[in-house]
């Protein structure tokens, strides 16, 4: 099937469509060619989910190099039988003005095959199934891993002060609850929730632990730009998306990385515009509020809840190495804790995360020759030491706006 389109790099990207089609005609004459730019027909993906058999798989990648880009066209093939009819797929992607493009072809004994087909296929892929729907780069995919981490994570495992605790899963508790009062006041049933505060302090496990506990679908953000992707399309898109599988959750994070003067407003057209965001709720995380634009910041009807994650004081430091130090054998002094929950007070939760792991690794690499006290309080030296180097680097320069994509010149 792939020798039909060895010379596919010659070809016009506006004449694509038309020759990919003709060729599978000219092979098939007496079955039926449909074609499909739907990024929700994924036949592979159905198919792996559904236990229908694959077979002539043959992907192939064909490169056609345009100025000194490197950009490429890549095509694959594969065939299946599913309720008696065989069928053939060929999906080629396409780099576009901003994004790369799905085109795919199904060869089918007759054209009402393919209508039966694909609205298996379509429903299947807008669906998640186990799985956390990822966007970066202009496409979706789906991360079974990362939907596995955040089934795994609870708030049991998280050190936070009560109120903060407590505030945050009372407030998507409720609001899970309240869809009906919502339509009672004919109000938008969706939330906005914001945290804010310097890396290491449990944004993201905060986060894994909600979406857990809320047991909806999840749409994450890694980010909104790329090579072939524009932010006029690309926001819309995990909106649009994410209206599809509501009541849903969305995740920011790194709203201040992921946002600048370029795509801020397709953003907040999408989370206050004229769209329903019925069932959403958008969760967002900034290390650097104040790089946040105050229409983001301040506004409520986009980010109407706001939790902060300070550093830990001291009474969060020792309930989190007293609650590591009882798991090991002999424990911790009460002096030794003491004196380490003094000399952490600049610490995030992410040192004090790295102090016990490297405390344990070196002395377990000692034989436990010495009290683990001992090389706790030494381990905490060096990390201090550490926080005071990083602290004195100069800031890092600004972030290069990333390369655009362009249209592939036709002829």
């Amino acid at each position: 099937m792939i020798d039909l389109f060895r010379d596919l790099a010659g070809v016009p990207v506006h004449a694509l469509r038309s020759f990919v089609t003709q060729r599978l005609s000219d092979r098939f004459p007496d079955r039926s060619v449909a074609m499909t730019a739907d990024p929700s027909f994924d036949a592979e993906s159905w198919a792996h989910d559904a236990g229908v058999p694959l077979d002539s798989p043959s992907p192939s990648t064909i490169v056609r190099a345009v100025h000194d880009d490197g950009a490429e066209l890549r095509i694959g093939h594969f065939g299946f039988t599913w309720d008696d009819r065989r069928f053939d797929v060929v999906a080629l992607q396409v780099p576009l003005q901003y994004e790369s493009a799905q085109w795919t072809w199904v060869v089918s004994p007759r054209f009402e095959d393919f209508e039966r087909l694909f609205p298996h296929v379509v429903r299947f892929n807008r669906e998640v199934h186990g799985e956390v729907l990822v966007f970066a780069a202009g496409c979706f995919s789906k991360d079974a891993s990362l939907q596995r981490a955040i089934s795994a994570t609870s708030f049991d495992d998280l050190i936070l002060p009560e109120p903060l605790l407590a505030g945050l899963r009372s407030d998507v508790k409720k609001f899970l609850a309240s869809r009906e009062l919502y339509r009672q006041a004919g109000a938008v049933w969706k939330r906005g929730v914001l945290l804010l505060g310097p890396p290491g302090n449990g944004k993201t496990h905060a986060i894994k632990a909600l979406v857990n506990e809320a047991k909806l679908p999840c749409v994450y953000v890694k980010s909104f730009t790329g090579r072939y992707t524009d932010p006029a399309d690309a926001i819309p898109k995990v909106f649009g998306r994410a209206r599809q599988l509501a009541p849903c959750v969305v995740v920011l994070e790194d709203l201040d990385a992921l946002i600048d003067d370029e795509n801020r407003s397709f953003l907040l057209n999408e989370l206050d515009g004229f769209a329903a965001n019925e069932g959403l709720i958008t969760i967002a995380t900034s290390n650097h509020p104040e790089r946040l634009d105050p229409s983001l910041l301040h506004r409520p009807s986009r980010f109407d809840r706001k939790y902060r994650f300070e550093l830990p004081g001291a009474d969060l430091r020792h309930r989190y190495l007293g609650r590591w130090a009882r798991q090991l054998p002999g424990g911790v002094t009460d002096e030794v804790l003491a004196r380490a929950v003094d000399q952490t007070d600049e610490f995030t939760f992410a040192y004090l995360k790295e102090l016990t792991l490297s405390t344990q690794m070196q002395w377990a690499s000692e034989g436990r020759a010495r009290a683990v006290g001992d090389v706790l309080l030494e381990v905490l030296v060096g990390l201090k030491a550490e926080i005071v180097a990083v602290a004195s680097l100069p800031p890092p320069p600004e972030r290069p706006a990333p390369p655009r994509g362009f249209r592939f010149p036709f002829g």
